[in-house]
């Protein structure tokens, strides 16, 4: 008996053991690199390795196994389904946290051996903070899509999820104050009390600790009951045109399309579309919300535009990832792959037509809205629009690096998790670094002005700054935006052009 469990743990180790070893060299990247201040370092790369990694790790749960084929096997086994659920639900959100864990034992032993100072307090409450809201994140996620058909459908429902959390915590914590009675019960069932708790540095406690601990345990237990009862079911249906499995009724083929270029675009559009909709829904949805909250009675043109800009920004950088990744992945396994290249279309041309179809596509879903809203405030408040939105055009250049670098993550690693995983932290130090660096720069003005010239935010000001002033230079303070344009431009190039010689040469680094 105890055999059978072993090796069931066994073969979630050997499955999962790579994952987990991606996280555990990213999150020690953003702790030691990221500033002095190593316990707050840890805090926002917890969240972002925890928020990461659940979604990815909730991804090859089930719909993992569908899409590897290996589900029917598992099921042929003359081992009960039940007990397979338990240990895949326990075995992978233990690897989940694992980096966390380990990065904090990191810096526990350089602050034992003088290299760095830190209070262990504060150290070790942050990392069980973002450990517990890891694992809730993961048992939310795994919960919703135990029974989803595919990868991609749990990878989109997986960001709602966190998103839809993130929105409960900014809601019920707007006014400084602590929700109570219902609204206390659901802030404490899901991720977004501890998110708030790990953002609160120096580290405290929380007061009412027993109870958090109570509400938080209890819901993740109904959850993981909830996942293992849903486990190995038949997954729910994806949705089909009307009358497309009816065998009595024919299905009508469209007209050929008259290049296989435009085949192959009309290919991405179909694939991208569904998400990006999605995505344009979520964004607005989330902002208008935010907006009412925060008016309190009045309209606060400001602080809308705040809301919108910030909304876009975290939702482009999840949905730009996930477009990337989802609409390459499946079109370079094996047998998609080698039916693409007996096509009359270069392996060159098909990678450059989905590339720039689905950027243009996510990139107008996130941010046309945005810059609709941002140019009809400033028009409404009589106040210059046309330096505002030109400034607002570095967040979709980063979000196009974004994009492009999980595009080369998906050519070069052939597999969703993996190239989720790697793209989009590989992204996150690209951007967040530049920001820790400047919140650890304090009052050293070198170091700041350094450290600005990478922050996106810092280049969104300084461009609409030298719009308004008719674009002359006085000194290389006005400039100080071009170094992060030259930054994400270059990273653009050379990571698309990098996936498009990988897809040309069919070389992969993990299939």
């Amino acid at each position: 008996m105890s055999n059978v469990w072993f090796n069931l743990a066994w073969k979630e180790w050997h499955e999962h053991k790579w994952k987990t070893a991606a996280l555990t060299a990213i999150l020690p990247v953003f702790v030691l690199l990221g500033g002095r201040d190593f316990v707050a370092n840890l805090a926002l790369g917890a969240t972002l390795v925890g928020t990461v990694g659940a979604l990815f790790f909730a991804v090859g749960v089930a719909a993992g196994e569908r899409a590897d084929g290996s589900l029917n096997f598992v099921q042929s086994l003359p081992v009960e389904r039940w007990k397979v659920a338990t240990v895949r639900l326990s075995v992978s959100p233990a690897l989940c946290i694992a980096p966390i864990v380990e990065t904090a034992i990191l810096v526990q032993g350089l602050a034992m051996a003088g290299a760095v100072h830190t209070s262990p307090g504060d150290l070790w409450g942050i990392t069980l903070i973002s450990c517990v809201a890891c694992l809730s994140l993961f048992f939310w996620i795994t919960a919703t899509t135990i029974d989803q058909p595919n990868q991609l459908r749990v990878g989109v429902i997986g960001v709602v999820v966190f998103l839809t959390w993130l929105a409960i915590g900014v809601l019920l914590t707007l006014h400084q104050t602590r929700p109570s009675g219902l609204m206390q019960v659901v802030y404490n069932i899901g991720p977004a009390c501890w998110w708030d708790l790990a953002g609160t540095i120096p580290f405290r406690w929380p007061e009412s600790w027993i109870g958090l601990i109570g509400w938080g345990a209890g819901a993740m237990s109904v959850l993981f009951a909830v996942s293992v009862m849903n486990y190995g079911r038949e997954a729910k249906p994806a949705w089909v045109r009307q009358g497309a499995t009816d065998p009595t009724r024919a299905p009508r083929l469209g007209q050929p399309f008259r290049s296989p270029r435009w085949a192959i675009a009309w290919l991405q559009v179909t694939e991208a579309m569904p998400i990006c909709v999605g995505g344009s829904f979520l964004l607005i949805a989330w902002s208008s919300i935010l907006a009412f909250f925060f008016a309190q009675g009045g309209l606060l043109i400001d602080r809308a535009i705040d809301v919108l800009a910030k909304s876009a920004v975290g939702i482009g950088f999840l949905w730009v990832g996930v477009v990337g990744v989802s609409t390459f992945v499946p079109n370079l396994q094996s047998g998609l792959a080698t039916f693409w290249r007996s096509r009359p279309i270069s392996p060159g041309s098909w990678f450059w037509s989905k590339f720039w179809l689905g950027a243009i596509i996510s990139l107008a879903a996130i941010h046309i809205p945005a810059m609709v809203a941002i140019d009809l405030i400033h028009k409404l408040a009589s106040q210059d629009r046309t330096s505002v939105l030109i400034g607002y055009l570095c967040v979709p250049l980063t979000h196009l690096m974004i994009y492009s670098i999980s595009v080369l993550a998906a050519c070069l690693f052939r597999h969703i998790v993996y190239a989720g995983i790697l793209g989009l932290c590989a992204s996150a130090a690209i951007v967040l670094l530049p920001v820790l660096g400047r919140l650890d720069a304090g009052g050293v003005q070198s170091s700041r002005v350094i450290v600005d010239m990478f922050c996106f935010d810092i280049a969104q000001q300084r461009l609409s700054q030298f719009v308004e002033s008719g674009f002359t230079v006085s000194s290389f303070h006005d400039l100080v935006f071009l170094p992060l344009v030259l930054l994400t431009l270059a990273v653009i190039v050379a990571s698309s052009w990098t996936a498009s010689w990988a897809v040309t040469r069919d070389i992969a680094i993990y299939r």
